[in-house]
């Protein structure tokens, strides 16, 4: 879920923003941590198993 969510955040501000707008590339980057943060626990579960 978390993945699905942290995709559609990082598609979004291409429909929703502007390139040039300040907050274009603040959206990207908060989706970024958001990808990078599920695939951490991901990997987490794994190494546990």
């Amino acid at each position: 879920m978390k993945i699905h969510l942290g995709l559609i955040a990082y598609i979004e501000p291409y429909y929703r923003q502007s390139k040039i707008s300040p907050g274009f590339y603040g959206a990207k980057a908060f989706a970024k941590k958001m990808l990078y943060n599920a695939l951490a626990e991901i990997e987490k579960l794994n190494k546990t198993e």
